[in-house]
C-alpha cells in the first residue's frame, strides 16, 4: 500500500491501464479521494490510438487516468487524460 491505497498492477501490457490504485473509503490525510488508472511510459509518448483508448477510458470509469513517465530530471512526471468531452 501506498498512502493507505490499494494497487494493483497489471504485468504485461494486459490492460489498458498499467496500475490500479483504490483509495481506502475513509481517509483525512489525502486531497482527494479519487481511483488512479495509470498508464506508465518510458518517454511519456503516448501513439494515437492507444491516446484515444485512454480519453475513451476517461469516460467510461469512475476515476482519474493518468499518464505517468520518468523526466528529465529523474522523477516521476504525471498529466491527466480526459475525455473529448472534457478536453
Amino acid at each position: 500500500m501506498i498512502l493507505g491505497y490499494y494497487t494493483i498492477r497489471s504485468y504485461g501490457s494486459k490492460g489498458i491501464f498499467d496500475f490500479i490504485a483504490v483509495p481506502p473509503i475513509t481517509s483525512t490525510t489525502l486531497d482527494f479521494n479519487d481511483t488512479l488508472l495509470v498508464q506508465a511510459k518510458t518517454n511519456g509518448y503516448v501513439k494515437p490510438k492507444e491516446r484515444e483508448e485512454l480519453k475513451k477510458a476517461a469516460s467510461r470509469y469512475k476515476g482519474i487516468v493518468l499518464l505517468a513517465w520518468i523526466g528529465k530530471n529523474h522523477k516521476i512526471q504525471f498529466k491527466v487524460i480526459k475525455d473529448e468531452t472534457e478536453e
